[in-house]
Parts: structure tokens; sequence; C-alpha cells
């Protein structure tokens, strides 16, 4: 996995930070076990601005419920604090809901798991996502084309 060019050229005696965000809801967090166990990365599960603003790279986790740790998120402004990160060049990712939660919009129309039917996202990503009645999980498969920045820029 690149995590970017030139940013993380570190010694041998520095690690590089990968910061998950702690969610109330997280789900699949064995997910990045395996990059724990890499020599030279060092996996740190937080909700501390100053952890997010200062890694190497953040990645927003799966949840088990999507609007709820959001608007958690919201509440304690780490979607500002994963915004400035992003606007210095720290790598930002999502992982299913955390996916779901860069995007501009999450729309919950049958309350499948809250009551708020539209809630704002972090906005980083040019996405909307839209909930079913009925949830479905599949494998799927994405391939990035060039060095594309999603229709976001950083500022």
């Amino acid at each position: 996995m690149s995590l970017g060019a030139g940013r993380n050229e570190k010694s041998e005696d520095e690690k590089i930070k990968i910061v998950v965000v702690r969610l109330k809801y997280i789900s699949n967090f064995t997910d990045f076990d395996p990059l724990a166990c890499e020599p030279g990365v060092e996996v740190v599960y937080s909700q501390n601005t100053a952890d997010i603003e200062n890694a190497d790279m953040v990645i927003i986790p799966g949840s088990k419920n999507t609007v709820k740790d959001l608007l958690l998120l919201k509440e304690r402004r780490l979607d500002e604090s994963i915004k400035r990160a992003f606007k210095k060049g720290i790598a930002v990712m999502g992982m299913c809901g955390g996916y779901q939660m860069l995007g501009k919009k999450i729309f919950d129309p049958h309350g499948v798991e809250s009551p708020h039917r539209e809630v704002g996202g972090i906005g980083l990503l040019n996405i909307e996502t839209e909930f079913q009645k009925e949830k479905t999980t599949c494998q799927a498969e994405a391939e990035l084309l060039g060095n594309a920045e999603f229709g976001m820029e950083r500022q």
C-alpha cells in the first residue's frame, strides 16, 4: 500500500503512524491487524485530534451504525480534524461505513439506522449514500486510475 511519495520516508527508528478513528459502533476492527504487524508501522485507535492531525494516514473504519457514529464525530468536531489532516496532505481512507461518512450526505429515508432522514457527511468525497430497507453485503472491486482526487481539492 502506498501512503504517498516522500511524506513517509522515515528513518529506521521512526514508524509510519496510522490512526484508526475510534468509533463507538466500530465494526471489523480486526481488518487493521495486518497493518499493525508490519515492521515500521504503528496503528493507533484514537479520537484525539492531535493524533489525527499528525498521522501519516487516517482510516475511518466500518460502523454498525454509520449515522450515529458520524453524528458523534461531528459532536466531538473530529470531522473538522479529519478535514484539517486531509488539507495538510495526510492520506484519509474510509472503510465501509467510514467511506460513506467521507461523502457529502447520507440518506436514510426508511429510518433503518436512525430517525435522521438526511445527515451531512464529512464532504471529502463527492458521493452520497442512500440506505435501503434491506441491507445487502457483497464483494466489490474497484480500480483507482491515475492520481484521482475524487473531485475534491485540498485547500
